[in-house]
């Protein structure tokens, strides 16, 4: 029997980036201060073999560290997580990744029942919702990724790109949690295309 050649992946397959960590806390010190020194290194490794330019390396992380949400423009990071995020926003500028996001409307629905509407936060409201100076918002996780924007502005990211790596609605467990607002349908059962 002959040798077997090894195939790493399908060679359909392209790699885009790499997340190191998902939705550390900052408040969870022992994790928070390995996160920035895993990036440089797995950015090494890829950057060793020759493959920096195709592969980005960043860390996912989710709008709780978040301190100003409304309105959008004015947002910015919690000044509790700055010695945390600080260095990661800096890292992926030098290196020229994006941020990666977890995006949730669904938290910041059932959390705010009284300001947020249901449509609103799924994608159909018939109109714009919230206007913040020269944008206007039909839908929240759009209002929700551009506070993120603003806080990376603030914080010296403002040539970050931000990718949305986690999203969705559940369908049950929760006020407003069905099957219909998870499928992104409205009355009529036609399905929303997000």
């Amino acid at each position: 029997m002959g040798e077997e050649k090894r195939q790493d992946h399908s060679p359909g397959v392209r790699f885009r980036y790499i997340a190191v960590g998902n939705e550390v806390k900052p408040s969870d010190t022992t994790l928070a201060r390995l996160v920035h020194p895993a990036l440089t290194n797995v950015h090494e490794a890829i950057a060793f073999h020759g493959l920096k330019d195709q592969i980005k390396v960043s860390t996912a992380v989710d709008t709780t560290l978040i301190g100003v949400n409304f309105p959008p423009s004015q947002g910015a990071f919690n000044g509790n997580v700055r010695s945390y995020i600080d260095p990661i926003i800096g890292f992926l500028v030098d290196i020229k990744a994006p941020l990666l996001l977890n995006i949730y409307t669904y938290f910041s629905y059932a959390s705010n029942l009284r300001d947020i509407s249901l449509a609103y936060a799924t994608f159909t409201s018939p109109g714009i919702v919230v206007q913040d100076v020269a944008n206007g918002y039909q839908n929240l996780f759009d209002a929700m990724l551009d506070v993120v924007y603003s806080a990376l502005e603030k914080a010296g990211g403002a040539s970050l790109e931000i990718v949305v790596s986690e999203t969705g609605w559940p369908s049950g467990g929760g006020f407003g949690a069905t099957l219909d607002n998870a499928l992104g349908e409205k009355e009529s059962g036609m399905k929303m295309g997000y």
